[in-house]
């Protein structure tokens, strides 16, 4: 990534964390374009130095946090320890209460 690109990003541009801030900047507009759709759409597509696996799974995550603050309520976090991953990290979901 050269440093004209990475210059918005808050640490150096030769920092191995410039794409922990990218990832993370771009899920702040999504997330803020969730909640407020008047928002420019232009200002929320993705760092073309994001990996499209990471930009799916960013928006993913927007979308369901996005929900639970619209229904604040109705959410609830669910371990299930029956599908945890090969690094030993318990798998989670967010699940909606029907209803509410």
């Amino acid at each position: 990534m050269s440093k004209e690109q990475a210059s918005s990003v808050p640490c150096p541009p030769d920092s191995p964390w410039v794409l922990t801030d990218l990832i993370m900047e771009y899920m702040r507009r999504r997330f803020q374009a969730e909640l407020f759709p008047t928002t420019d759409p232009a200002s929320i597509l993705p760092d073309v130095n994001i990996p499209v696996e990471m930009v799916c799974e960013a928006d993913r995550m927007s979308e369901v946090l996005a929900r639970a603050c619209r229904n604040p309520g109705t959410c609830c976090f669910m371990v299930d320890p029956m599908k945890e991953p090969a690094n030993n990290l318990p798998s989670y979901s967010i699940r909606f209460r029907p209803g509410h």
